[in-house]
């Protein structure tokens, strides 16, 4: 599951000792030049230097890498958890999801939605091709994968807001406790990504959130609307995807809901149906978990 709150910590260090003799020096006038001489003594004598001071490098440059880790839902509905007790592998590269590590099993496999992290399987591993960092992350399964039943209670109560919804439809987790931020997961027959996410915001007003959405995420934003939900200001848009647009699409539509100054930013993400009953069934579902929430 995409997180859009999740703290991203990679240290990558590369330490290189490099010996370079110069043999000339220019000065700042084009009509003076010095000329420096160097026998083969002294360049023996750098080398030496270079080589002995190199370990002392290394040493000093040297920190500790601290892995990316990712927590998400797949869409059977497990919940995993990819960190440093199952992670073998977490490179960087600039093409993830062609990375060699990537079985031909998993390349045909994807486990879970997500715009920036592409997640797979095979039957041994988990990979993330995640190009949000630029990275991709080999992980063994074993019971760091579960289907976390104590996780869908059907109601959050956060220092935030409230929210309920229907179990038997979504699966519902914290994604991110420190952010405070709840998503709920559409476990029914779908085209593809559909889920809410529900993220306590630090902007100050609901055109403040939604600057903020359109700068992050490069998208075009539809004039917005509002109307009044549970004693809340509610500003709603949605993104503007241009008609013919080749592929699969994922609309987000946007609620921002206000209460003095508490602010939380509803982001609901679906991949357009061919099928416009299914379609509007479930837009239905999540006007309903939007009916139930309240701030604080």
């Amino acid at each position: 599951m995409k997180k859009n709150n999740m703290m991203v910590k990679t240290v990558l260090t590369v330490a290189m000792a490099t010996m370079m003799a110069a043999m000339c020096v220019g000065c700042g006038s084009k009509d003076t030049q010095v000329t420096a001489e160097i026998t083969v003594e002294d360049v023996a004598e750098e080398a030496t230097v270079a080589e002995e001071a190199a370990p002392e490098e290394v040493a000093e440059t040297t920190e500790a890498t601290e892995l990316v880790t990712y927590d998400f839902e797949t869409y059977d509905g497990d919940h995993v958890v990819i960190d440093a007790s199952n992670i073998t592998v977490q490179e960087k590269t600039d093409d993830p999801e062609g990375s060699s590590y990537i079985t031909a099993e998993a390349a045909n496999n994807v486990i879970a939605p997500g715009r920036d992290y592409v997640y797979m399987a095979d039957d041994n591993n988990y990979y993330v091709a995640d190009y949000a960092n630029g990275l991709i992350t080999v992980a063994t399964k074993g019971d760091e994968s579960s289907a976390a039943t104590d996780e869908n209670p059907g109601a959050f109560d956060t220092d935030k807001f409230s929210v309920s919804y229907d179990t038997d439809k979504f699966y519902g987790y914290v994604a991110d406790e420190e952010a405070g931020t709840v998503i709920l997961n559409y476990t029914g027959e779908c085209a593809g990504t559909t889920l809410m996410q529900i993220s306590p915001s630090d902007c100050a007003s609901a055109e403040e959130a939604l600057a903020e959405v359109a700068k992050t995420t490069g998208f075009e934003l539809a004039d917005t609307n509002s109307v009044e939900v549970n004693g809340c200001d509610v500003t709603y848009t949605w993104h503007v995807i241009p008609n013919g647009t080749d592929g699969v699409i994922v609309d987000d539509f946007y609620k921002v809901y206000v209460k003095g100054d508490n602010v939380v930013l509803i982001d609901i993400m679906t991949t357009r149906d061919s099928d416009d009953s299914r379609a509007e069934e479930i837009s239905y579902l999540f006007d309903d978990i939007s009916n139930t929430i309240e701030l604080k």
